[in-house]
């Protein structure tokens, strides 16, 4: 019993197969009909065709700068806010200068203190050089008298004695000054640094630009930035007058970016409109993040595309409207890698990929309808293509109906030698 249930479930699915099958082949004309297979065909024509590569980023500035303290301390008062202009040099922020205000001071007083040291020393250099002098020329006199038996051992031994005490303490005085100088010198540049520290608690804005960010609020502590450690980040300032687009591409795309390459750019803002850019910029390194990433993982690289001002000028209606873009925008771009002219180009739908039974290579071919309503298959040499055209560098003519439609027809059952008919496109999707 459950035999004969099982083979009456298979003749079912049998029966239902082959229903389906002919109704296929009755609908392509592949049986049930006179006049051949139906399909649908373009003529192969001339054409201009611009092969590009499409992604997508966000819109940033060119040059952006991250703005840290150089010393720590308390936010004062904060004279910008997030979208302001500001010019380099102009006042952005200042910090608590109190502690910094005293070690100048400080520094100031010992500095002073340190310059009457030096000049105490100098003057007693002066003096012990006197002295040495003077105990010289004893000393030489009594060594004549001595040597002429003029005056005692001992007389000449004093003498000798006090030119070695007036020698030595020359000497000493000479270190004194040397060290007194090297002091006033360490207290000068303990100043210059405090003074450096002092002014440093004003934040300058770098260059001129547009505030992309405030990082802080008057009354926050900050630390400055250090030999380890870039400090807080208070204010970010971008130039606006040159801005770029950083995409993404794949690594079978990369190789046919080029620099100075052109592009088409649409920022969602502004989706009636379409800006033109340049590429400036491609990744050597790829902008995959993971050091894990499978080795079947596709490599991706960044690309960077300048926006050309010249192309949003229009935007530019009035003085307030001097930056129509933000930082972050939404933008989707096509880099235009390559432009043919005037070439035999026919829809990407007719080419399909045949395995050649003698070579077993894959060959691109192309089925045309002859004037005897015949198919025949055409091995072609492809070239660049856009979203809708491929261009072809042999074997097709201007003029030749190439099959576009139905693609499954295309792609599995043709062969070559069939007799077709040529009808609309939209009759092969009727219903």
């Amino acid at each position: 019993m459950k035999k004969n249930k099982k083979t009456k479930r298979i003749l079912i699915i049998s029966g239902v197969s082959i229903l389906l099958l002919l109704i296929i082949l009755k609908t392509t004309g592949a049986i049930g009909g006179n006049n051949g297979i139906e399909v649908a065909v373009e003529k192969a024509t001339r054409r201009n065709i611009t092969e590009t590569i499409t992604a997508s980023g966000k819109i940033q500035p060119v040059k952006e700068v991250k703005i840290s303290p150089d010393v720590s301390g308390e936010i004062i008062e904060i004279f910008v806010k997030e979208g302001d202009k500001v010019k380099a040099g102009q006042v952005l922020a200042k910090i608590n200068t109190d502690i910094y205000k005293s070690s100048y001071e400080q520094a100031s007083a010992q500095l002073q203190a340190q310059k009457a040291n030096l000049a105490n020393s100098e003057a007693r250099l002066k003096q012990t050089e006197a002295q040495l002098l003077n105990a010289q020329l004893t000393f030489n006199r009594q060594k004549q008298l001595y040597e002429k038996g003029a005056i005692s051992s001992s007389e000449y031994e004093t003498a000798e004695t006090n030119y070695k005490v007036a020698n030595a303490e020359y000497e000493a005085a000479k270190q004194s000054v040397k060290a007194a100088k090297y002091t006033v010198a360490s207290v000068e540049a303990s100043m210059d640094e405090a003074l450096k520290n002092l002014n440093r608690t004003t934040i300058i804005a770098p260059l001129s630009g547009v505030v992309t960010k405030l990082s802080v609020e008057a009354g926050e502590r900050v630390a400055g930035a250090s030999q380890f450690s870039p400090g807080t980040e208070v204010i970010r300032i971008a130039d606006m007058n040159e801005l770029e687009i950083a995409v993404t591409v794949n690594e079978l795309e990369i190789v046919n970016i080029h620099q100075n390459d052109t592009a088409n750019i649409t920022i969602d803002a502004y989706d009636d409109y379409t800006f033109k850019g340049i590429v400036t910029d491609m990744a050597i390194s790829t902008a995959n993040t993971s050091s894990l990433t499978s080795s079947d993982e596709v490599s991706t690289y960044e690309v960077k595309i300048r926006l050309l001002p010249e192309s949003y000028q229009n935007l530019l209606t009035n003085a307030e409207n001097t930056y129509p873009f933000r930082p972050g925008m939404s933008a989707y771009v096509e880099i235009i890698t390559k432009k043919v002219f005037n070439v035999i180009a026919i829809p990407i739908a007719a080419v399909t990929v045949k395995t050649d039974t003698a070579t077993m290579k894959l060959d691109e071919v192309v089925f045309v309808v002859n004037k005897n309503n015949k198919v025949e298959k055409r091995k072609v040499k492809t070239g660049i293509q856009d979203n809708q055209f491929i261009e072809i560098k042999d074997s097709i003519n201007e003029n030749d109906n190439v099959i576009v439609a139905p693609y499954s027809l295309i792609a599995n059952i043709l062969k070559g030698g069939e007799t077709v008919t040529i009808v609309p496109k939209a009759k092969l999707y009727e219903k």
